[in-house]
């Protein structure tokens, strides 16, 4: 089903479902956004938790229209079982029971599956509503038709990018409308939560935003974020650590080598490691658009680009590069004041 949908929802339709490639990505934005243009990012608050019965049982009509229930005389008796979690928990003289809400829990085979539907049928329900300045309820064919002609959505989970030509109403107003729609649905999007705005910079989505090269636009990790995880893994103890961070900084160096900064990491730690022995990175299936492509290397056009969108000088952003490039060993302190905006306006 999860094939079937990546089929539908292709980067030509007018939603796209963005568990794919970054290439792929890169396609779908470099087709649709247009200079002046504004994007809709919205960050939902504990979005698993925002499903009802009603909410299922609209999912539930699509696997029931798809014959799932028709292969295995147990899946329904599964879908009951998944909506509303129930167990046992014990230890050394003790047991808990529990059973949850209604949720989408981590776990289930669909999690993401089914929150990707809701959020693109709900984000361009409501956002055809705004533009046709009705209710959900209100809406006929034309509005959808309108919408399919000038929203460009792209959704993976509870993550959505949106593309359209104008507001059809102030940046003021039409936050706390996208938001109250959103909340018909039970989902709660905060206009303090939902992002506006005309600048390529600004448009992150699945923690990476548009860097520009050459006329085109390629998708990389927020510096902040990936500069926050670079190194970390769960099973810290097993196998060679150098050797397991040196595949990784090469895959950095290969796949986000228009990123400055992060690249320029991973490149003294190449050095650093030297001829010494690494261990290949192994990417996670189920988040395709974290590896792909090679990127070109950053220009003095990115430097402009990420200086103005931190708030720096791009002198000082040149300067950090620098010092980064005089890394002598890790692990390290850095320390800069790019670094501080950095962080701060990534909210790490």
């Amino acid at each position: 089903m999860t094939k079937l949908l990546k089929t539908k929802w292709n980067r030509h339709s007018h939603i796209f479902y963005a568990a794919v490639s970054v290439e792929e990505l890169n396609l779908w934005f470099n087709s649709h956004y247009v200079k002046g243009h504004w994007a809709v990012m919205c960050d939902y608050s504990m979005f698993d938790n925002s499903h009802s019965d009603l909410s299922w049982d609209w999912v539930e009509s699509i696997y029931r229209r798809m014959g799932l229930y028709e292969h295995d005389p147990r899946f329904e008796a599964v879908m009951k079982a998944w909506r509303s979690p129930k167990g046992r928990l014990t230890g050394k003289g003790w047991m808990l029971k529990y059973r949850a809400f209604v949720m989408n829990a981590s776990g289930r085979d669909d999690t993401a599956l089914a929150n990707a539907l809701l959020n693109g049928a709900v984000m361009f329900l409501c956002l055809c509503a705004i533009f046709a300045d009705k209710t959900v309820e209100q809406l006929i064919l034309r509005d959808i038709l309108y919408g399919i002609s000038e929203i460009k959505l792209s959704v993976c989970g509870d993550d959505s990018l949106a593309l359209i030509p104008f507001l059809p109403c102030p940046p003021e107003e039409f936050r706390p409308r996208l938001s109250g729609l959103l909340g018909l649905f039970g989902f709660d999007a905060g206009a303090d939560k939902m992002k506006l705005s005309q600048n390529p910079f600004d448009m992150v989505y699945l923690a990476m935003r548009p860097y520009p090269s050459g006329g085109k636009w390629y998708f990389g990790k927020t510096i902040g974020r990936a500069l926050w995880k670079l190194g970390w893994r769960l099973d810290a103890d097993s196998g060679d650590q150098e050797a397991w961070m040196a595949g990784n900084m090469h895959q950095v160096c290969w796949s986000q080598a228009i990123v400055p900064i992060l690249s320029d990491v991973a490149a003294s730690y190449l050095r650093v490691h030297g001829n010494r022995t690494y261990r290949m990175y192994d990417p996670d299936p189920n988040r395709p658009w974290e590896y792909g492509t090679c990127t070109p290397p950053y220009s003095s056009e990115v430097l402009s680009y990420v200086a103005a969108g931190y708030g720096v000088f791009e002198c000082e952003l040149v300067q950090c590069i620098d010092k980064l490039r005089e890394i002598s060993q890790f692990p390290c302190v850095l320390d800069h004041p790019v670094i501080t905006a950095i962080m701060v306006l990534d909210e790490m």
